[in-house]
C-alpha cells in the first residue's frame, strides 16, 4: 500500500517538480519507517500563522505533514494563499510520500515542495522563489525539525536575503525611477562638453589607487592621506569626498552615482576646484552643476537601458562598467579598468565602529540602535545583524553594507591580476582584500612619488573633443517622448475595456519606450500579480503601466 502511494507521489511530481522525481528514481526505494507523532508545538506554529495571515509561508522541514494538515483550513480560507516546504533530507521525502498526506500535499495546488540538496539550488529556483516574496510571508521551522537548527538558521538567512535583493529592485523602479530619469534626461546635455571615463582604459598602469570610504575609521587615516598624493591616486565619492573636503584633502577623482537631493548639499560643500567628477547619467543633476572641475561621464545606466539606447544614437559606445551597489563598488571597477595597482581601501567600514555609522565629521550620522530596536522583520535593505569584523568581534552592520562587501569580493575574485589591500582599521572583512595597516602599504608598496595631477590632467586633453550638440541630444530626447506617448495612448485603450486587445499589445511591446522603460516595470507586475485571468490581468497591468508612462511623460514635459 505504502509503495503504491509512493510511485504515485512520484509520478505527480513529473509536472509540479521534475528534478525532485528524477532525484526519488534514482535513489534507492523507500524503508518501511512508522510514523511519527505530531510535534507539541504545532499549535504553536500555527499560532504565528493566524496572527500575522501571511499570503505566502515557507516552512523548512516537511516531518510527515503533520504541519501541513493543521495549515490546511488556513489555505483553503484563501485559494491564493501558499505553503512552500523545503526539506534537506532525501528519505525524509521518501517517507511522506508513502503517506495519505503526503499524496495529498503532491496534489494540493496551493502546495509546493523544494528539496534544498537538488544541484546548484539557489540559483536554480532564485526566480522561481522570488515570485513568492512580493508577498507577505512567515519563515516556519517545522516542529519535527529537533536537529540541523543551524541549517535552518541559514536558511532563513539565505531566503531573507533573496527578499531583500528583489525588495531592492522593486524600490528603485517603484520609488527612484521617476528621480532617476528627471537627473538622467537634464545629466544628457552635459555630453556637449564632457570627458568619458571609458577612454581612460589603462591610463594609470600601475599606479597605485586609494579608494577612500566614509566610515568612522577614516578619521585615524586622514594625518597619513594628506601625505600621499603623489603616491596614489585618491579616490572619493559621495559623503566620502566630504570628509575629504573637512580635512582639506583633495581627491584626484571625485565621484557620484547617487540620484538624491542630499548629495546637491554635499557637492556645494566642497571646495575642490581641480578634481574632476566622473559620473553616471543617475547622479543628481545639481550636483552635477555644482561640480568645479572637469565632468567626466561613464556611459551606460545600469538597469536603465534607455539612456544606453539614447547614448547609442549619439555614438557613444563604451564597455559596460559596474557600479555596484555603492560609490565605493564603482570606484573600485574605475580604478581597475584605469590600471592602477595596488588597489588600497580605506575608511570602508561597513559597519558600525564606536556606535557611529559614518565619519565623525559627517553631521547627518546614524547612531548605533539599541539590541532591542532591531526588526526580525525589516525586509529593507537596512535590515541590521551582527557579524563578525576583521578583528573577529562582533559588530553591528546592514544588510546593503554586507552586499556591497560581498560584491567587492567578487570583483576581486573575477579580477585577480591586481593586488587588492584594506588598510581600513576596523569592520567588516573583505575576501580578497588583504587587511594591511596603511603604514605598512606606505612602507611595501607606495614607494614612488608621480606627478598625478599633471597625469590626470593630460589623460583628459588627450581625448578627442566631442560632436555631440543639443539639438542632436533634443532630438533623441523628443524620439524617447513621442513614443512614450504612443504607449499612453494603447495603454489606456487596454486599461478601459476587458477585450482582449491583441493588435493594441503589438503596437505598445513594438515601441521603443515600451522595451527600454516600461519593459522592467511590466516585469515586476507580473512577479506579484495574483489575477489568473489574463484578460484582466492585461487591464491591471496596463493601468499600473499607465500611471507610470505619465510620470515619465510629465518629467520629458520639464526636461
Amino acid at each position: 500500500m505504502k509503495n503504491n502511494i509512493y510511485f504515485k507521489c512520484v509520478e505527480l511530481l513529473k509536472k509540479k517538480a521534475p528534478l525532485l522525481k528524477l532525484l526519488l528514481q534514482l535513489a534507492p526505494q523507500p524503508l518501511e519507517n512508522s510514523i511519527s507523532s505530531p510535534s507539541k508545538n504545532l499549535n504553536k506554529q500555527l499560532s504565528i500563522v493566524k496572527k500575522h495571515q501571511p499570503s505566502i509561508c515557507f516552512i523548512y522541514g516537511t516531518g510527515y505533514g503533520h504541519f501541513y494538515k493543521k495549515l490546511k483550513l488556513w489555505l483553503c480560507q484563501d485559494l491564493n494563499r501558499r505553503a512552500i516546504f523545503f526539506e534537506e533530507s532525501i528519505d525524509s521525502l521518501q517517507n511522506l510520500f508513502c503517506t495519505p498526506v503526503g499524496f495529498s500535499m503532491v496534489q494540493d495546488d496551493q502546495v509546493e515542495i523544494f528539496y534544498l540538496k537538488s544541484p546548484d539550488f539557489w540559483t536554480q529556483n532564485k526566480k522561481h522563489l522570488k515570485s513568492f516574496l512580493g508577498m507577505p510571508f512567515e519563515i516556519i521551522l517545522d516542529p519535527s525539525v529537533k536537529e540541523g537548527l543551524d541549517s535552518f538558521d541559514e536558511f532563513k538567512e539565505k531566503l531573507s536575503s533573496l527578499c531583500l535583493s528583489q525588495n531592492s529592485v522593486f524600490t528603485e523602479y517603484l520609488y527612484a525611477s521617476p528621480l532617476f530619469y528627471k537627473n538622467a534626461f537634464k545629466n544628457l546635455y552635459t555630453l556637449q562638453d564632457c570627458f568619458h571615463s571609458h577612454k581612460l582604459k589603462n591610463q594609470f598602469s600601475n599606479i597605485p589607487a586609494i579608494i577612500c570610504g566614509a566610515g568612522p575609521s577614516i578619521n585615524e587615516n586622514l594625518a597619513d592621506l594628506k601625505k600621499l598624493n603623489q603616491k596614489a591616486l585618491i579616490f572619493a565619492g559621495g559623503r566620502a569626498a566630504n570628509v575629504l573636503n573637512n580635512s582639506a584633502i583633495e581627491p584626484h577623482f571625485t565621484l557620484g552615482i547617487d540620484p538624491y537631493p542630499m548629495h546637491h548639499e554635499t557637492f556645494s560643500q566642497n571646495n575642490f576646484f581641480s578634481s574632476p567628477l566622473i559620473y553616471r547619467s543617475r547622479m543628481n543633476s545639481d550636483a552635477v552643476e555644482k561640480a568645479h572641475g572637469a565632468l567626466v561621464y561613464t556611459p551606460k545606466a545600469i538597469g536603465y537601458p534607455i539612456i544606453e539606447w539614447i547614448e547609442s544614437q549619439l555614438g557613444i559606445e563604451s564597455p559596460k562598467l559596474e557600479e555596484g551597489l555603492n560609490v565605493v563598488n564603482f570606484s573600485l571597477q574605475l580604478a581597475h579598468y584605469f590600471g592602477c595597482n595596488p588597489i588600497i581601501l580605506i575608511g570602508c567600514d561597513l559597519s558600525y565602529h564606536q556606535s557611529h555609522a559614518y565619519s565623525k565629521s559627517i553631521v547627518l550620522n546614524q547612531k548605533l540602535p539599541n539590541s532591542g530596536d532591531i526588526d526580525s522583520k525589516d525586509y529593507s535593505i537596512h535590515r541590521g545583524s551582527f557579524e563578525k569584523n576583521i578583528d573577529g568581534q562582533k559588530v553591528y552592520t546592514l544588510w546593503k553594507w554586507k552586499e556591497e562587501a560581498s560584491w567587492m569580493a567578487e570583483f576581486a575574485q573575477k579580477n585577480s591580476d591586481r593586488i587588492y589591500l584594506n588598510a581600513t582599521k576596523a569592520g567588516l572583512n573583505i575576501k580578497g582584500f588583504e587587511n594591511v595597516d596603511l603604514n605598512e602599504i606606505l612602507s611595501n608598496h607606495l614607494v614612488h612619488n608621480y606627478d598625478l595631477e599633471s597625469i590626470v590632467f593630460q589623460s583628459l586633453i588627450n581625448q578627442k573633443k566631442s560632436s555631440i550638440n543639443k539639438h542632436s541630444i533634443d532630438m533623441h530626447i523628443k524620439d524617447v517622448y513621442e513614443s512614450l506617448k504612443r504607449c499612453l495612448e494603447q495603454l489606456t485603450l487596454i486599461s478601459n475595456t476587458t477585450k482582449n486587445h491583441v493588435l493594441e499589445k503589438e503596437l505598445l511591446e513594438d515601441e521603443v519606450a515600451f522595451q527600454k522603460i516600461l519593459l522592467p516595470l511590466s516585469d515586476l507586475f507580473e512577479m506579484v500579480e495574483q489575477e489568473k485571468k489574463k484578460v484582466l490581468r492585461e487591464q491591471k497591468k496596463a493601468s499600473f503601466l499607465l500611471s507610470y508612462a505619465k510620470k515619465y511623460c510629465s518629467l520629458l514635459d520639464n526636461a
